[in-house]
């Protein structure tokens, strides 16, 4: 069962994910160690299932991605634009 802590964790890494353990755990109101149990644990369970980066698609950096550390365009690396696409809110 999720506490305040846990959702106020959650509100956290979902406006930004790139928060270092320290200062999710400065803003929530308990050292580094429990912090990161709490994040393991919400891991765990399956509730923080990844961490992205949300890219503008107005801009041309958001039709390619990054594969193995260097910039490869979707076409050609095989991927087609459609797969990229949200799956769950159908306006894309």
């Amino acid at each position: 069962m999720l506490d305040k802590t846990d959702y106020h964790l959650l509100d956290l890494l979902q406006r930004d994910c790139t928060l270092s353990l320290q200062a999710l755990a400065a803003a929530v109101n308990l050292t580094t160690t429990p912090c990161w149990k709490r994040l393991k644990k919400l891991e765990d369970d399956g509730i923080i299932r990844a961490c992205v980066a949300l890219l503008d698609a107005a801009r041309p950096v958001a039709h390619r991605f990054y594969t193995g550390g260097k910039p490869s365009s979707t076409a050609a690396n095989g991927i087609s634009a459609s797969s990229l696409r949200c799956r769950t809110c159908r306006k894309c």
